[in-house]
């Protein structure tokens, strides 16, 4: 019954990720996005759709996006909110990692931010602040 309970729980606070047609589009610039490797969403995916039957995830393991030695994103993220075959992460709102992180526990937080042609400029790790993460992170 627990995994029935997270699963619909988790289907109802974070839909649009279970639907990718209902997610945004486009990013807006200078808004921080949050990178997620896209296996954990598609393992995250798989559970919620058969809660009754699949493992969740355990945690989000955002380190392994970035490089060990520059502490940097190994790839460029896509501007859109939709992750191709080829896409190693998957660019999320600030609602949706909030409410990830009501489920899971990260390793480390990754904002990217995208210029107003929605071309990646930059990406800032958040490795120490997972644990104590609040609202205030996002008035940087």
């Amino acid at each position: 019954m627990i995994n029935f309970m997270s699963g619909a729980v988790q289907n109802k606070y974070l839909g649009p990720l279970v639907c990718d047609n209902l997610r945004p589009y486009h990013t807006v610039e200078n808004v921080p996005y949050f990178c997620i490797p896209k296996d954990f969403i598609k393992s995250w995916q798989t559970s919620v759709a058969n809660f009754r039957k699949k493992l969740k995830p355990i945690m989000i393991y955002n380190k392994s996006l970035l490089c060990q030695d520059h502490n940097e994103l190994l790839f460029e993220p896509t501007s859109n909110f939709f992750a191709t075959e080829q896409s190693v992460s998957v660019i999320i709102t600030k609602e949706e990692w909030l409410n990830l992180l009501d489920f899971y526990r990260a390793d480390c937080g990754v904002f990217a931010y995208f210029d107003k042609y929605g071309i990646f400029k930059n990406s800032i790790p958040k490795v120490n602040s997972i644990p104590k993460l609040t609202k205030s992170v996002w008035d940087m």
